[in-house]
């Protein structure tokens, strides 16, 4: 994992230029967590940014479907996090129980809580600049 983890899919990384055929499934799997844990704690860019980036990147740096489940695992907005919605209105992520990309919000004005899964028309439009 250590030699290969700084490989990408399309045979651009390093030390050897491997492609996604030749670099071990674990080397894969790290990669795309080491480039997400160096874009939030290093490069400070929030989780739902990071998350588009490592998305971005899909096909060229890592495999469609190793991104694909990670984005299904990782959380977009983390529970605490403020963000804007698409009505408009502020509102505070309070927990993730269906869907990873679809939590609860709680409205800061009104202070209800609802499951954006109930809410197919609701969206998150981005972080609240309070």
């Amino acid at each position: 994992m250590a030699y290969q983890h700084h490989e990408h899919a399309d045979g651009s990384g390093a030390p050897r230029g491997l492609k996604e055929t030749n670099i071990h499934l674990y080397a894969q799997i790290c990669t795309i967590a080491n480039e997400y844990e160096n874009l939030i704690s290093t490069e400070f860019v929030p989780p739902h940014e990071a998350l588009e980036i490592i998305m971005a990147r899909s096909s060229i740096r890592y495999s469609q479907q190793l991104v694909r489940l990670f984005v299904d695992t990782i959380p977009a907005y983390l529970p605490g996090t403020t963000v804007k919605m698409s009505d408009g209105r502020n509102a505070i992520v309070t927990k993730i129980v269906e869907h990873m990309q679809r939590p609860y919000v709680r409205y800061m004005d009104t202070h209800e809580e609802i499951s954006l899964v109930d809410h197919p028309s609701l969206l998150i439009a981005g972080q609240a600049i309070l």
